[in-house]
């Protein structure tokens, strides 16, 4: 199983209105895309780190689900309507990791 990471700071001019849209958007990718077992997002409510405004944790079958996910259309989608008009270009960070015994 992989483990999938993403951490986004919102552009100044992101309401939290339509970060919970791109939250849920996120979301709503369960039971779309083959391999995605599962994903949860929201808002950063840390008191000690605001670095990140959004974060999301999905878990998929393999880095091929992985892939399969990144270039799904409605993944695609999402990135091109919500994320790219919400997250700073600049600031994002991904990662994925190995779940072994998942």
């Amino acid at each position: 199983m992989i483990r999938h990471i993403f951490l986004g700071k919102a552009r100044a001019e992101a309401t939290p209105e339509q970060l919970e849209e791109l939250c849920a958007a996120w979301r709503s990718l369960v039971g779309q895309v083959p391999g995605l077992r599962s994903l949860v997002a929201g808002r950063n409510i840390s008191p000690r780190d605001q670095q990140y405004t959004v974060a999301l944790v999905a878990d998929l079958d393999d880095m091929e689900a992985w892939e399969r996910y990144m270039q799904h259309p409605a993944h695609v989608e999402i990135s091109q309507r919500l994320t790219s008009q919400l997250i700073r270009s600049d600031g994002r960070a991904m990662a994925q990791l190995v779940m072994e015994g998942q």
